[in-house]
């Protein structure tokens, strides 16, 4: 890009200083469009890949991050939604809780309770699964996940149905 632009400059600075010499207006005129025609057949395009590398290469700012951040925290809040409802149609269907998560997506008898990308977090971690249920007083067992920034959310905080 440097390398046309001052193709264009030195050309045209040239070509400017014949037409001055010579003293025909009209050529420098036509000189001086010709130049100009030339400098933006350089720096347009050049300005084009320059707004699209922009557009493309966005790194989201801190606001952003604390959106994406939030929508996990909410998609991972479904999640256990999701889990401890599957737990529970488990239950139902074979008269105990599953002794793992895997256990929903997996059964040895039936169609599974849940699909296996249920069983991650958003951030691609395993929810965590206690079948003796301590945090939910024994009636059931518990499921969570801890946050990136270290917070404990688990199915016992969610309102029961």
């Amino acid at each position: 890009m440097d390398g046309c632009l001052i193709l264009v400059l030195v050309s045209g600075s040239l070509l400017l200083i014949a037409a001055l010499r010579r003293g025909d207006r009209q050529s420098f005129v036509t000189t001086v469009h010709k130049n100009w025609q030339l400098l933006v057949l350089c720096t347009v395009p050049f300005g084009l890949l320059l707004v699209a590398a922009l557009l493309l290469l966005h790194v989201p700012g801190e606001g952003e991050f604390g959106q994406l951040e939030a929508a996990r925290v909410v998609s991972a809040k479904g999640g256990l939604t999701t889990l401890t409802r599957a737990v529970r149609a488990f239950h139902l269907r074979s008269g105990v809780y599953p002794d793992s998560l895997e256990a929903l997506a997996y059964p040895a008898d039936g169609a599974p309770f849940v699909e296996p990308d249920n069983l991650r977090t958003p951030w691609g971690e395993m929810y965590d699964y206690d079948p003796g249920g301590l945090r939910n007083r024994g009636k059931e067992p518990d499921i969570w996940f801890v946050t990136p920034k270290g917070e404990l959310i688990g199915n016992w905080m969610l309102s029961k149905p």
